[in-house]
């Protein structure tokens, strides 16, 4: 019971990393920047200013002896570029640069995260359960 307990933890741990991940992707979907301060292709490593939001992609990882672990890495290319001329970050062109999200991903993402979590979390319980009716029957 106590490895049961202890892969949950870890997995409640993994899961609720990856939604905070997916959720600031969420909420930053639509946060541009200008196109001179981003990377826009995988040949430019260019460091992000710190205003700058960073997108990010969340991947479960198995631990060797049980549990799981999120590895948490930037996207590259950071950002894309769209034709937005309204935005007061935009070019002479109108060109300005938007987070490289893809929201459905990370919505269908966010809902299996916590789906993740509330199955851990069941069986937490049921691991508890069965220890409290263990103690139950040897008192």
């Amino acid at each position: 019971m106590v490895a049961a307990i202890h892969s949950s933890v870890s997995a409640l741990k993994a899961a609720s990393a990856s939604l905070a991940s997916r959720a600031d992707n969420i909420a930053n979907v639509r946060t541009t920047a200008r196109v001179d301060e981003v990377s826009v292709d995988r040949s430019s490593r260019r460091a992000l200013p710190e205003e700058v939001f960073r997108p990010t992609r969340s991947t479960y990882v198995a631990r060797e002896h049980g549990g799981v672990d999120v590895k948490i890495e930037p996207i590259d290319p950071s950002h894309r570029v769209v034709f937005d001329p309204r935005d007061s970050r935009a070019n002479e062109e109108g060109l300005v640069a938007e987070p490289n999200v893809n929201l459905e991903e990370n919505l269908v993402g966010a809902i299996q995260d916590r789906a993740m979590f509330l199955a851990n979390v069941a069986v937490i319980r049921a691991a508890d359960e069965m220890s409290g009716a263990l103690l139950d029957e040897e008192a």
